[in-house]
């Protein structure tokens, strides 16, 4: 360094200082965003996600159990791929129904599990054919 006096010397190092704490202030700033923005990102995850729960989507890689496979679902934006597993094989190409999402892996059942001939069944349709086989006794509305 050049031939600083003593008062130059400490005025850098108050600036050197001063800079720091402004930097360390800015750092902390951020962190803080961040956590917030993940926090927000995680919500609005997890409530696209139980939007999910109870659709229909098409096992594209063969599904074990202890082994997860791929699904094929039907979001607002397109179609999207996930991982998924199961209690039992349920082969490529078969309809099933998401019961659960868990740290992004969706929780499936065939549909012949839940009372469908195992053919692609909106829930409401088979609800519809369960009071239909009643003769129409849970219609009390009278028309």
């Amino acid at each position: 360094m050049s031939d600083l006096s003593l008062s130059e010397m400490t005025g850098l190092l108050k600036w050197t200082g001063i800079s720091l704490a402004f930097l360390s202030v800015l750092l902390i700033l951020v962190r803080i965003a961040l956590w917030e923005l993940r926090r927000i990102a995680r919500l609005q995850v997890s409530r696209t996600d139980l939007d999910l729960i109870g659709a229909q989507a098409e096992v594209t890689q063969t599904i074990k159990p202890h082994r997860p496979g791929k699904i094929r679902y039907q979001t607002a934006e397109g179609s999207q791929v996930g991982e998924a597993v199961s209690d039992q094989t349920i082969r490529s190409g078969k309809t099933v129904l998401i019961t659960a999402i868990h740290r992004g892996l969706f929780q499936v059942l065939p549909n012949a599990d839940i009372g469908g001939s195992g053919r692609s069944r909106q829930p409401e349709a088979a609800a519809a054919d369960d009071s239909a086989g009643t003769g129409g006794q849970l219609d009390r509305s009278g028309g």
